[in-house]
């Protein structure tokens, strides 16, 4: 892990651990994904119910 300067004024986001990004990764896809299958529902159902 580098310390880039040593100076965190607050701005810089913390180093994650690179597991915990490959986590965020993996729930963003599953998120889309999910999207996906809903907007399929709504399109199969008929979108007007649900605006």
């Amino acid at each position: 892990m580098s310390n880039e300067q040593g100076t965190n004024g607050g701005k810089k986001m913390p180093e994650m651990p690179e597991t915990a990004l490959e986590d965020i990764e993996k729930l963003k896809k599953r998120v889309q994904h999910l999207e996906l299958e809903v907007a399929k529902i709504k399109m199969k159902m008929g979108s007007k119910k649900w605006l």
